[in-house]
């Protein structure tokens, strides 16, 4: 759906409890975007695969990778999750190889893990001493969540959840539109949304379950994939 059918649903539901809306269109995408970006980063915390995606950056003079710099190119979130990283070019380094994984490990505990390792901070990578000395090139794998689209919105922008999904948008975008409602009173304001929530978590809870299921088909070492994403 695009953003202009999600919200033309979301008023045509929000009839049955016979209300106006007192905002514009434009606030209403907004909202629509807003939510989209917070299924996407609840997806991601339940499994990372679902949306997964990954991207390569170059090591710069200092070890440094900054994965933002990708962003325009591969749709890196700088809030996303990441949850590996690898080489991807291994250059001139003696002993690494592609796909040889790299330990994350934190700036104040570089001794947690064996090499190679690199910190993160701020979705930017570090190489830990000359851990990975000759190397050119990583590749770190994520959990996408859409950037924010160019504004204004004007509604011709298509959501990206799964066409399954998208009512989720819809119900969400009725609800706040009935918290922002000015005629209704209390009572009817709280049974409606009543009403609603409980469509929205039915929902919600068969979107997390799915995600939480798409990797029954991986091997892990450390038990069963399906339902508990091993990582």
């Amino acid at each position: 759906m695009t953003f202009q059918e999600i919200v033309d649903n979301a008023k045509s539901r929000g009839l049955d409890f016979s209300v106006t809306y007192p905002t514009t269109e434009r606030v209403l995408f907004r909202r629509i975007e807003i939510r989209q970006q917070e299924l996407f980063s609840a997806a991601t915390r339940v499994n990372p695969d679902y949306f997964g995606k990954s991207a390569t950056g170059t090591l710069d003079a200092n070890g440094f990778v900054d994965i933002k710099d990708q962003q325009a190119s591969v749709d890196v979130d700088p809030a996303a999750n990441i949850t590996r990283v690898e080489v991807e070019d291994a250059g001139t380094h003696p002993t690494l190889v592609t796909g040889d994984e790299i330990n994350i490990v934190s700036i104040s505990d570089v001794e947690a893990d064996l090499p190679p390792r690199m910190t993160l901070r701020n979705f930017v990578l570090r190489q830990v001493g000359t851990d990975l000395a000759g190397v050119v090139s990583v590749c770190a794998f994520y959990g996408y969540r859409p950037e924010n689209k160019a504004t204004p919105l004007d509604g011709t922008e298509e959501a990206e959840l799964p066409a399954v999904y998208q009512e989720l948008l819809v119900m969400d975008l009725t609800q706040w539109m009935v918290q922002q409602t000015l005629e209704m009173d209390a009572g009817r304001k709280t049974a409606a949304l009543e009403v609603l929530g409980v469509d929205e978590g039915q929902m919600m809870d068969a979107f997390l379950q799915e995600v939480a299921d798409f990797a029954g088909a991986q091997v892990s070492r450390f038990g069963d994939v399906r339902g508990a994403q091993r990582l």
